[in-house]
Protein backbone atom coordinates (compact mmCIF):
# COMPACT_ATOMS: atom_id res chain seq x y z
CA UNK A 1 0.00 0.00 0.00
CA UNK A 2 3.12 2.52 1.13
CA UNK A 3 4.05 1.65 -2.36
CA UNK A 4 1.24 2.50 -4.48
CA UNK A 5 1.00 5.93 -2.24
CA UNK A 6 4.18 6.25 -3.44
CA UNK A 7 4.11 5.58 -7.64
CA UNK A 8 0.53 7.81 -7.22
CA UNK A 9 2.37 10.86 -5.80
CA UNK A 10 4.93 10.72 -8.54
CA UNK A 11 3.02 10.28 -11.04
CA UNK A 12 0.69 13.31 -9.90
CA UNK A 13 4.09 15.27 -9.54
CA UNK A 14 4.77 14.90 -12.82
CA UNK A 15 1.75 16.13 -14.45
CA UNK A 16 3.36 19.97 -12.98
CA UNK A 17 6.50 19.16 -14.91
CA UNK A 18 7.10 21.14 -18.07
CA UNK A 19 6.44 18.54 -21.06
CA UNK A 20 7.90 19.60 -24.23
CA UNK A 21 5.69 16.96 -26.42
CA UNK A 22 2.56 18.70 -24.66
CA UNK A 23 3.58 22.58 -25.13
CA UNK A 24 1.86 24.59 -27.35
CA UNK A 25 3.78 24.93 -30.93
CA UNK A 26 5.02 28.05 -31.81
CA UNK A 27 3.97 30.40 -34.41
CA UNK A 28 4.95 28.98 -37.53
CA UNK A 29 5.12 31.77 -39.98
CA UNK A 30 5.15 31.59 -43.98
CA UNK A 31 7.86 34.52 -43.99
CA UNK A 32 11.08 35.38 -41.64
CA UNK A 33 12.44 38.88 -42.45
CA UNK A 34 15.31 40.21 -40.27
CA UNK A 35 15.94 44.33 -39.88
CA UNK A 36 19.03 45.40 -40.74
CA UNK A 37 18.86 49.33 -39.96
CA UNK A 38 19.05 50.44 -43.52
CA UNK A 39 16.36 51.76 -45.46
CA UNK A 40 18.21 50.42 -48.79
CA UNK A 41 17.42 46.96 -47.81
CA UNK A 42 14.59 46.90 -45.16
CA UNK A 43 12.17 48.16 -47.12
CA UNK A 44 12.54 46.32 -49.78
CA UNK A 45 12.77 43.09 -47.58
CA UNK A 46 9.98 43.67 -45.93
CA UNK A 47 7.65 45.03 -49.39
CA UNK A 48 9.17 41.62 -50.78
CA UNK A 49 7.45 39.50 -48.15
CA UNK A 50 4.15 41.97 -48.00
CA UNK A 51 3.66 41.10 -51.44
CA UNK A 52 3.70 37.28 -50.95
CA UNK A 53 0.75 37.94 -48.19
CA UNK A 54 0.62 35.64 -45.43
CA UNK A 55 2.13 35.84 -42.29
CA UNK A 56 5.34 37.30 -41.82
CA UNK A 57 7.64 37.74 -38.83
CA UNK A 58 9.58 40.62 -38.50
CA UNK A 59 12.78 40.66 -36.13
CA UNK A 60 14.86 43.22 -35.18
CA UNK A 61 15.07 46.89 -35.80
CA UNK A 62 14.21 48.35 -39.12
CA UNK A 63 15.11 51.41 -40.65
CA UNK A 64 12.31 53.03 -42.76
CA UNK A 65 14.15 56.16 -43.49
CA UNK A 66 12.57 59.65 -44.11
CA UNK A 67 9.96 58.61 -46.55
CA UNK A 68 9.81 55.11 -46.80
CA UNK A 69 6.71 52.39 -46.39
CA UNK A 70 5.49 49.49 -47.54
CA UNK A 71 2.28 49.20 -49.80
CA UNK A 72 -0.27 45.86 -48.42
CA UNK A 73 -2.26 44.80 -51.56
CA UNK A 74 -2.75 40.94 -50.30
CA UNK A 75 -4.10 39.40 -46.93
CA UNK A 76 -1.28 39.63 -44.88
CA UNK A 77 -0.55 38.97 -41.18
CA UNK A 78 2.75 41.12 -39.61
CA UNK A 79 3.96 40.09 -36.01
CA UNK A 80 7.07 41.88 -34.24
CA UNK A 81 9.12 39.51 -32.18
CA UNK A 82 8.05 39.15 -28.23
CA UNK A 83 10.08 39.17 -25.54
CA UNK A 84 9.64 38.42 -22.16
CA UNK A 85 6.59 39.35 -20.52
CA UNK A 86 4.95 40.53 -23.60
CA UNK A 87 7.37 43.62 -24.65
CA UNK A 88 7.69 44.36 -28.55
CA UNK A 89 11.24 43.77 -29.86
CA UNK A 90 10.67 44.57 -33.30
CA UNK A 91 11.11 48.19 -33.67
CA UNK A 92 10.43 50.44 -37.33
CA UNK A 93 12.23 53.42 -37.31
CA UNK A 94 10.88 56.33 -39.48
CA UNK A 95 8.93 56.11 -42.06
CA UNK A 96 6.70 58.24 -43.68
CA UNK A 97 3.42 55.52 -43.47
CA UNK A 98 5.22 52.37 -42.88
CA UNK A 99 2.55 50.41 -43.45
CA UNK A 100 0.02 51.70 -45.86
CA UNK A 101 -2.83 49.96 -48.40
CA UNK A 102 -2.92 51.25 -51.83
CA UNK A 103 -5.76 53.79 -52.61
CA UNK A 104 -8.12 52.39 -55.68
CA UNK A 105 -8.08 53.29 -58.76
CA UNK A 106 -11.86 52.92 -59.43
CA UNK A 107 -14.84 53.73 -57.04
CA UNK A 108 -17.12 52.16 -55.39
CA UNK A 109 -15.14 49.34 -54.13
CA UNK A 110 -16.68 45.69 -55.86
CA UNK A 111 -14.93 43.95 -52.64
CA UNK A 112 -12.97 44.88 -49.50
CA UNK A 113 -9.76 45.09 -49.33
CA UNK A 114 -7.23 43.40 -47.91
CA UNK A 115 -7.48 41.34 -44.63
CA UNK A 116 -4.45 42.99 -42.36
CA UNK A 117 -2.83 42.43 -39.06
CA UNK A 118 0.29 43.89 -37.62
CA UNK A 119 0.80 43.12 -33.98
CA UNK A 120 3.83 43.21 -31.85
CA UNK A 121 5.58 46.05 -33.63
CA UNK A 122 6.78 49.21 -31.67
CA UNK A 123 6.76 52.36 -34.51
CA UNK A 124 9.25 55.26 -34.29
CA UNK A 125 9.43 58.21 -35.73
CA UNK A 126 6.52 58.08 -38.36
CA UNK A 127 6.15 61.06 -39.96
CA UNK A 128 2.56 61.03 -40.62
CA UNK A 129 0.64 57.71 -39.26
CA UNK A 130 2.39 54.14 -38.47
CA UNK A 131 -0.63 52.62 -40.37
CA UNK A 132 -2.87 53.91 -43.00
CA UNK A 133 -5.54 51.68 -44.53
CA UNK A 134 -6.76 53.92 -47.26
CA UNK A 135 -9.87 51.42 -47.88
CA UNK A 136 -12.08 49.22 -45.72
CA UNK A 137 -10.58 46.20 -44.74
CA UNK A 138 -12.47 42.77 -43.89
CA UNK A 139 -13.78 43.07 -40.88
CA UNK A 140 -13.08 40.85 -37.92
CA UNK A 141 -14.88 37.94 -36.40
CA UNK A 142 -17.28 38.86 -33.78
CA UNK A 143 -15.43 39.25 -30.15
CA UNK A 144 -12.25 40.56 -31.40
CA UNK A 145 -11.02 44.22 -30.98
CA UNK A 146 -9.44 45.96 -34.38
CA UNK A 147 -9.63 49.56 -35.80
CA UNK A 148 -10.72 49.95 -39.18
CA UNK A 149 -9.55 52.69 -41.25
CA UNK A 150 -11.29 53.97 -44.04
CA UNK A 151 -9.16 57.20 -44.13
CA UNK A 152 -5.77 58.99 -43.32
Amino acid sequence: MKRLMTVILFIGLLGFLPQPALAASPQQYDTIVLGKEDPGQDIKAVQEAVDQGGSILLKGAFDFGDKGNVIITKNVKIYGEEGKEGTHLTKILGGFQPFLSARPEELPLEAPGPEVTIRQILFDGALMSAVCLTIPVVRPSPGTRSLIFDRC
